[in-house]
């Protein structure tokens, strides 16, 4: 897994972004928002202070 710094989005290699749906579905999550709370994620990933994360997380999970 990757991340395009000129889309903001992550990248995943073709067998990662099945893996990703498979689970999606047999657990009953939107792929969409995991996506959304992983670009999240790797946004604050080398950050010293990971200040507002929370916050993000928690209107990402909400908007779905």
């Amino acid at each position: 897994m990757g991340f395009d710094l000129s889309r903001n989005s992550i990248v995943l290699s073709e067998s990662e972004r099945d893996l990703l749906k498979e689970l999606c579905v047999k657990h009953g999550v939107s792929t969409a928002m995991l996506e959304d709370l992983l670009k999240v994620e790797k946004e604050y990933q080398l950050k010293e202070r990971r200040f507002g994360i929370y916050e993000k997380l928690r209107q990402i999970i909400e908007a779905y």
